[in-house]
């Protein structure tokens, strides 16, 4: 618990937070001073509501606190082990958890009102997953130079072969025309 403290104290003393506190105080802190660091933590993710944002995270309570209900009364009350559980697995996460929280808001589906049309271009919109595709391709381990690099590289050998095949149709045809060359002796 020691080092999960301590980790906590270092990255709330750093920015954006800057919240200039110490192990000892810290954990002096009362329960409504842990909420206000853990709203302000939650603030920093961009979110609105502690309970959504956590299942919307993933967040997982750990092993001993993992009954939903006191959990979130333990949350609701400030209590120490639940805050500082939030606290180190947030601050742990931070710029992934931005990222899925930024993101969140673009992959909620939305409902239509039933008396817009449900086919062509709705349900067709619905569908799509560019943000999927867009980070696999970001992380298939193919960059555009070397994408471009070999379908460079695949251009270029088909041009050899091609003229290769142009030399060889000119042989046949310089060879077809000498033969069909009357012989004048």
């Amino acid at each position: 618990m020691s080092k999960q403290l301590t980790f906590i104290v270092e990255h709330l003393n750093k920015d954006p937070f800057k919240e200039n506190v110490h192990l000892i105080t810290f954990d002096s802190l009362e329960p409504m001073q842990l909420l206000e660091i853990l709203n302000d933590v939650l603030a920093e993710i961009d979110t609105k509501r502690m309970f959504t944002l956590q299942g919307m995270l993933k967040y997982k309570p750990p092993g001993n606190m993992s009954d939903p209900s006191s959990f979130r009364q333990d949350l609701v009350t400030g209590s120490k082990p639940v805050i500082h559980s939030i606290l180190h697995w947030l601050l742990q996460r931070i710029t992934e958890l931005k990222k899925r929280a930024y993101l969140a808001r673009f992959l909620v589906k939305l409902e239509v009102p039933a008396e817009f049309p449900q086919g062509g271009v709705i349900t067709d919109t619905d569908h799509q997953t560019y943000h999927k595709e867009c980070e696999q391709l970001k992380s298939s381990g193919f960059s555009t130079a070397e994408i471009s690099g070999k379908d460079i590289g695949a251009m270029e050998e088909e041009k050899d072969q091609l003229i290769k095949r142009v030399e060889r149709l000119k042989k046949r045809v310089r060879q077809t025309v000498c033969l069909r060359k009357p012989n004048l002796s």
